[in-house]
């Protein structure tokens, strides 16, 4: 997707880009552009890569309204829907750097950020998934996450895998901002 098409699509959503949208760096296979409104909000769009990532973006929505409901710090969705066959989101843009960004230039906040984002991340666990998430788990968790193998599969099974609480499955330095004393946002 190119500026003037992500413009095109932002207008669609009922947002009027204040200058031509900026591609931001990161995601793992979503494509993500910040855009500034004539107000002066701030926030990301987000292009999931193929239409069958529709189901994707529901629960990621649904995940991140209960993370909000929660008081945890995420990105509010302000928009979403399917533009020529993709699936998209409008969320808010939040402030912060990467953790691991930080922490290569203060490393010795380590320690205090570490404990930070483990009390962040079990604030999250303490949260019930929403229903949406819950249909079929953990089997289609377990496809997501790439275990393939009937072995390891069987073995996550075996091990009573739980479906009560909502998890992130990819939290790490990289998808959590800092503003140096606490998390800010928990990505993804």
């Amino acid at each position: 997707m190119d500026s003037n098409s992500c413009s095109e699509a932002i207008r669609s959503f009922g947002f009027e880009p204040a200058e031509p949208p900026q591609p931001v760096a990161g995601g793992w296979d979503t494509e993500m552009w910040r855009f500034r409104t004539s107000d002066g909000g701030e926030h990301v769009l987000r292009v999931y890569p193929s239409p069958e990532r529709e189901a994707g973006l529901r629960v990621e929505q649904a995940a991140l309204a209960a993370a909000a409901d929660a008081g945890l710090p995420v990105a509010r969705v302000e928009a979403s829907g399917v533009l020529s066959g993709l699936p998209m989101l409008i969320l808010s843009w939040l402030d912060g750097e990467p953790l691991l960004a930080h922490l290569q230039r203060r490393p010795w906040r380590v320690r205090n950020l570490g404990r930070e984002l483990g009390r962040v991340h079990a604030r999250l666990h303490a949260i019930p998934p929403p229903d949406l998430m819950r249909q079929g788990a953990p089997d289609n968790w377990l496809v997501w996450t790439r275990v393939n193998g009937v072995i390891e599969q069987m073995e996550l099974l075996r091990t009573s895998v739980g479906t009560g609480s909502l998890i992130h499955l990819d939290i790490h330095p990289l998808n959590v901002l800092t503003d140096g004393r606490r998390i800010t946002v928990i990505l993804d």
